[in-house]
């Protein structure tokens, strides 16, 4: 009985130490409050547009990279 309780006292100290894992995204500023984590696509170009697909599913991105006109 009293392996048990210190087993189980173990199991429970053990759970709740565990290191909580933070996202810390570079992109984010501090004091942001609307985004929860971004991801940069591309790393080149101008004149960059992205935009969602009528039904919200897919984002199209658009941008200029070269010496072409746009």
């Amino acid at each position: 009985m009293k392996y048990q309780f210190l087993l189980i006292t173990f199991l429970l100290f053990y759970a709740g130490c565990g290191k909580e894992k933070k996202y810390l995204d570079h992109l984010i500023q501090k004091g942001e409050i609307h985004f929860k984590n971004l991801r940069q696509l591309t790393f080149s170009g101008e004149n960059a547009e992205a935009y969602f697909s009528a039904d919200g599913e897919k984002l199209i991105f658009q941008a200029h990279d070269g010496d072409s006109l746009c």
